[in-house]
């Protein structure tokens, strides 16, 4: 799972996507709060580059 905050609180978005086993994060999840949204474009590309090398 991919997500991404965009305008939310950190603790908020963690809580709600960011999945823990055993308090480890979950391998399949990954998320990033976006703070300015014209990041996202950026934010995106290097978020599933970051995916498909560590699969």
């Amino acid at each position: 799972m991919l997500a991404f905050g965009v305008g939310v609180l950190r603790t908020e978005f963690e809580r709600a996507y960011m999945r823990r086993i055993d308090g480890r994060p979950l391998g399949a999840c990954f998320g990033e709060v976006v703070h300015d949204s014209q990041l996202l474009p950026t934010l995106i590309r290097n978020a599933v580059d970051q995916r498909i090398r560590a699969a």
